[in-house]
């Protein structure tokens, strides 16, 4: 997302000290994502994390601030709602792009990739799981309902927009 807005990538790294993400901490980075991201990226807009209270809420959140804002929408995930991950439960990041209101619809891109990232892709991420090319890509017509289920069944129900 970030080296979409400004053309460069700070790394993963760079993220992971920021955040404060650890294995021991799981996912609550997210919690941090708004300060680090209106103190690195102030000129690109104010983040704020929101629970959407419901499917038209999160298609209304999303809409304004790819529309608006122009620019995704982070979110913490449970995977199983997800049709692409196949039931498959994980907590998980992606982020919104873009929407259709008139289909009801959430284009999602999947940015983290365990092949790219380990080198290698463990079978429990692998096409025997996830279908022959893996979860791992943009998802242009997930129903907005299965990714408010998504969000709302994640640690803490929020998307950072």
């Amino acid at each position: 997302m970030t080296q979409t807005m400004t053309g460069s990538d700070k790394g993963e790294l760079h993220f992971e000290k920021a955040l404060a993400i650890s294995p021991s901490r799981g996912l609550l980075g997210i919690a941090h994502i708004p300060a680090v991201l209106n103190g690195e990226y102030k000129k690109y807009g104010r983040w704020t994390a929101v629970a959407p209270s419901s499917s038209t809420d999160y298609l209304s959140r999303i809409a304004v601030d790819t529309v608006a804002h122009n620019r995704p929408v982070i979110q913490n995930v449970q995977t199983k709602y997800l049709p692409y991950f196949n039931g498959v439960s994980l907590t998980h990041y992606d982020i919104a792009y873009g929407f259709n209101t008139q289909a009801r619809t959430v284009a999602i891109g999947e940015e983290w990739d365990p092949h790219w990232t380990f080198g290698v892709l463990a079978a429990k991420y692998g096409p025997t799981k996830f279908g022959p090319d893996g979860p791992y890509r943009r998802w242009t017509k997930i129903p907005a309902s299965s990714a408010f289920s998504a969000v709302h069944a994640s640690p803490n129900h929020k998307i950072l927009q």
